[in-house]
């Protein structure tokens, strides 16, 4: 069970950014271990670790002038890459950031009354 004597909105705010921060690092730098991990866990369980090769489909050309788009040859690893993983690292830190500023602007104007022992210092006209 969990008890606090009082609120601590700064510390809450402080936290949130912290992780935001680490969000925006493990989008940069977290694919490569998380591969390992992954793959770790499905040797663990005895399931295929490989990527599955999508063929890539080509669009049909009517005309002779229409040119080949020079689209980049992507590996399965890197369409995971792109598709999944930042998709889920970047919705997690866009879900994070509204909050994260309901927060801040929460405290700005209410944040005075979390702090017991300022709340008592502060004068009648100040409040």
């Amino acid at each position: 069970m969990w008890q606090s004597e009082n609120m601590h909105l700064d510390v809450a705010i402080q936290h949130l950014d912290a992780f935001i921060s680490l969000l925006y690092n493990y989008r940069e730098n977290g694919f490569q271990s998380s591969l390992v991990i992954a793959r770790e866990i499905a040797e663990e369980n005895d399931i295929d670790r490989q990527f599955k090769e999508v063929r890539r489909r080509r669009k049909k050309r009517h005309f002779d002038y229409e040119g080949e788009d020079e689209a980049l040859e992507l590996n399965a690893e890197e369409i995971f890459k792109i598709n999944y993983f930042y998709a889920i690292v970047d919705n997690a830190r866009a879900s994070c950031h509204p909050r994260l500023e309901t927060l801040k602007h929460h405290e700005s104007i209410f944040g005075f009354m979390y702090n017991i022992k300022r709340l008592k210092e502060i004068s009648d006209s100040e409040l």
